[in-house]
């Protein structure tokens, strides 16, 4: 007999050596690949190419020669502010002289859209009133006052005459001060920043302190008729707006083109606290460090690890309590290293498979961890058990354990995972694929390379005492015992639960992902409070031909002007632009006009449809394009033919607050079919927000569609396993608990599930299903050597408890490190699935104990004593036929 096991010994160490061969060659490579890693974070790309919104978004792309926008501000800044013209200046002369190339295409002043409005004879106070909500404040105001040239050397005596004369002649309490940056080449100040409460763009108390401060006289004593004047001018003014179009070359690269924006602020002077950046590349390029930064952030000390590095402060909690665990550094390395091995290798296949990383998947090696460490340390257990009786044997006696529960739960959650590529999301889809193939390499690493390295360096032996605990003996009795209320209970709190789902909801705005705290979100809400909206909504009007011979080209001008004014009426949107607020308007002419009025007025038409269909088409291209191209969305709505006019309004809404996008969009939909019905043109509305609300939905079908399918195909592998469909259906309720009491507690606090948590209950479903099937496997073992139900399950508890309730600490507690991430993507899926890790270990441990001691015991039993009845006793030992094979 013991030539027999030296034997097998060979032949275990011979395939171990090559298993391990196998591994170290791999890792050259995996080295090699993972350095060609890049992320992607670009919302719009997450939808399927055929998808109707995408269909429709970049055709309007392609119409409109649409390109990446940005705004920028800071705090002090104003029509007045010499730094504007400064920061385009410094933007056009040296941002764009790099390596790259031009890196923004479009970067205009307020002033310059003035002038070039001034072009079009739209006079300026009308060309700032038409851009208000877009370029110019619409919160943040002040009054700008300027000093005549003779009254600029006696500035305090002009400062408290000003102020005498508000509160004498207005009773307005007013705070006045030097406008510093409102100053001549020699330095010499020029103008004054006048303020009180209440002021804004609707005071009526702006245009009396106006006359008030333009009729003050230089000196009091003059009495002449026309006297010179104490203050030569009088605006309101406020934080302006300077609206910035990035190339492809600033697209590819974010972070050049973000500290490109950066030095220009420095060079002109202005204050990096008060810089202030909105729009969708500034979030992206904001996403791409905050996804670096989950990793290692250097805007936090060292010792500070939990904004240092969230990743590492998790990994290191792991090692840590792996440690104490499993009382074994021995067994903790191990685990640890093939669980490092297996996330890696899978991290390398993303650039070898021509991917990238994004928001999703960069949770993803956090994951693997948890799946292989969950995996390894069953391994470990099992390994300790049978080291207790016999260390020669031990490895083998491991893996034969192990094999069919790890093996099954590897499967399972890999089902889980992919189930997610149903989902119409790109990032969901790609974290299904890549997270399934490390699921399923872990069944190699857990069984084959695990045990490898155990053969070569095994720990210490540990006695039989302190492998089964007295504490699971115990609670396997009560749970016997009381199977009833315990079960009842947990249906309960479940059904309770899931009560809360009836108000769940999901939430894809990228902005919510970063911490109120964060400098994003605070330049957002300056942004929106004081000045536009950031998001844009785009309603595109189409003249066909019919609509262009019925109408002349002043009349769908000032159609599209009517259009633009009832838009821009909505609560929620700060301001609206289109190619009508470039033109003076035009009124309707009359019916009983002269033939001279007649004539006035078909030469207006003429010049203007000569100007802006043929002198001036380059210039208002990006408001109106004539389609040269015949396209259909998917689902058959019409987009353009060629020769149609296409008419673009651009309406800037606030992202920053809690507006239904749905409503807003079906409003906006209304009114651009009450406004154009009779004119026989027709509309599409585009552009963010409808995005938005289409990648909402998909990732609310994506949860229930892969959920659902998961459920599905693992309840019928459960029915398989445990040969009875009924057992099968009553073993899925341990592991639908975690996600139902999760999730419904979730919508309960009328909390919104973002992306990276909706990926966690298909994932959490996988890893509930790992703990059961390891409880069921030794419980029907159990059954099968004659024990009673209440036994077998003690039994089972006293094998797999350890393991469960160290794997979901281990696990549980270093993802929850991951809470400290800047990245509210990141920390929530680290919080959300370590509540489901503890939800699952409570299903395991107790509800599925509880569940087996009652009609699903029963269940499995009946089903063993058939199969067992049915199976001829065995002739050779285990031992034999392995030494013949």
């Amino acid at each position: 007999m013991s030539e027999i096991y030296d034997e097998i010994l060979k032949r275990e160490r011979k395939r171990s050596v090559l298993a391990l061969l196998a591994m170290i060659v791999v890792l050259p490579f995996a080295l090699w690949a993972a350095q060609g890693i890049h992320l992607e974070n670009n919302v719009a790309n997450w939808l399927p190419k055929d998808d109707p919104l995408s269909v429709t978004l970049k055709w309007y792309h392609r119409q409109f020669s649409h390109e990446d926008r940005i705004i920028v501000s800071w705090d002090s800044s104003s029509l007045r502010d010499r730094r504007v013209e400064s920061f385009v200046a410094e933007l056009k002369n040296t941002a764009n002289k790099g390596e790259l190339g031009e890196l923004f295409s479009s970067v205009r002043s307020p002033n310059e859209a003035i002038k070039f409005m001034a072009d079009f004879k739209v006079d300026r106070d009308e060309a700032v009133q038409r851009l208000r909500g877009i370029m110019f404040s619409t919160g943040k105001n002040h009054v700008y006052v300027e000093l005549g040239k003779d009254a600029r050397s006696q500035i305090d005596t002009a400062i408290e005459r000003l102020i005498g004369a508000a509160a004498t002649d207005l009773s307005l309490n007013i705070r006045v001060a030097r406008d510093k940056y409102s100053k001549t080449d020699e330095g010499e100040t020029i103008g004054l920043r006048v303020e009180w409460d209440g002021l804004n763009p609707d005071d009526e108390r702006f245009a009396q302190f106006r006359q008030l401060s333009l009729s003050m006289p230089l000196d009091l004593s003059d009495d002449e008729d026309d006297p010179d004047p104490l203050f030569t001018n009088c605006e309101l003014d406020g934080p302006v707006v300077i609206p910035i179009t990035y190339s492809e070359a600033a697209i590819e690269n974010l972070k050049v083109s973000y500290q490109a924006l950066q030095d220009a602020a420095v060079a002109a002077n202005i204050d990096p606290n008060e810089f202030r950046l909105g729009g969708s590349p500034i979030v992206r390029s904001s996403l791409n460090r905050a996804v670096k930064g989950a990793g290692w952030n250097r805007d936090y000390p060292v010792w500070q690890l939990n904004k240092r590095s969230p990743v590492l402060l998790s990994l290191i909690v792991g090692l840590f309590l792996s440690f104490v665990m499993l009382r074994s550094g021995r067994l903790a390395t191990l685990v640890l290293m093939i669980a490092l091995y297996t996330t890696f290798v899978t991290l390398s296949l993303v650039p070898v498979t021509k991917g990238s990383m994004n928001m999703v998947l960069v949770v993803m090696p956090n994951l693997l961890l948890v799946l292989t460490i969950s995996g390894g340390i069953h391994v470990a257990n099992y390994w300790k058990h049978a080291a207790a009786h016999d260390l020669k044997t031990a490895v083998r006696e491991a893996v034969r354990m192990a094999k069919e529960p790890c093996a099954l739960a590897s499967v399972t959650t890999a089902i889980g995972l992919i189930s997610l590529m149903t989902s119409p999301l790109k990032p969901v889809r790609d974290f299904g694929m890549y997270s399934a193939i490390g699921c399923v390499g872990a069944i190699f690493t857990i069984l084959v390379g695990l045990p490898a390295l155990l053969l070569f360096w095994p720990s210490k032996a540990f006695a039989v005492s302190e492998t089964s605990p007295k504490v699971w003996d115990r609670l396997g009795s009560f749970l016997t015992r009381r199977w009833l209320l315990v079960s009842s209970g947990c249906l309960t709190a479940f059904a309770i639960s899931l009560v809360g789902l009836k108000d769940f909801r999901t939430e894809t705005k990228v902005i919510r992902y970063f911490p109120n705290t964060s400098k994003l979100i605070q330049d957002y809400y300056f942004l929106e409070d004081n000045l536009s909206g950031i998001v844009p909504v785009e309603t595109v009007v189409r003249f066909g031909p019919e609509a262009q011979e019925k109408l002349n080209i002043l009349q769908r001008l000032e159609l599209v002007r009517e259009l633009e004014r009832r838009i821009g009426e909505y609560q929620d949107i700060t301001g609206t632009i289109s190619l009508a607020d470039f033109r003076p308007v035009s009124n309707e002419l009359a019916e009983n006009a002269t033939r001279i009025q007649r004539a006035l007025y078909n030469k207006r038409v003429n010049e203007t449809q000569k100007a802006l269909r043929g002198e001036k088409a380059s210039a208002v291209k990006r408001l109106l394009a004539v389609s040269t191209e015949s396209l259909d969305t998917p689902d058959g709505r019409e987009l353009s033919r060629p020769g149609d006019e296409l008419w673009r309004i651009t309406a800037q809404v606030l992202v920053m607050t809690d507006m239904d996008y749905t409503v807003l969009t079906d409003d906006v939909d209304r009114i651009a079919t009450e406004v154009l019905g009779p004119s026989g043109a027709n509309h599409v509305v585009t552009g963010t927000i409808p995005l938005f609300l289409r990648t909402q939905k998909a990732v609310l079908e994506s949860l229930i569609r892969s959920f659902g399918l998961a459920f599905c195909i693992i309840a019928v592998v459960m029915m398989v396993l445990l040969r009875n469909p009924l057992a099968g259906l009553i073993a899925m309720l341990p592991n639908l608990m975690p996600v139902g009491v999760v999730f419904g507690l979730i919508a309960w606090n009328g909390l919104a599930i973002d992306i990276g948590s909706m990926i966690t209950a298909s994932v959490a479903l996988g890893i509930a299903i790992d703990g059961t099937l390891h409880l069921l496997t030794w419980f029907k073992e159990g059954v099968g050597r004659g024990l009673s139900r209440d036994e077998a399950v003690s039994a089972a508890l006293a094998h797999c408890g350890p393991a469960m309730w160290q794997t979901s600490a281990i696990v549980g507690i270093g993802l929850m490190m991951l809470s400290g991430c800047d990245l509210l993507l990141v920390s929530r899926f680290g919080l959300i699935m370590a509540a489901l890790i503890g939800a699952a270990l409570v299903a395991d441990i107790i509800f599925l104990p509880a569940l087996l001691a009652g009609p699903l015991g029963r269940l499995i039993e009946r089903s063993v004593q058939a199969q067992k009845a049915k199976e001829p006793s065995a002739a050779t030992t285990e031992v034999a036929a392995e030494a013949v094979s």
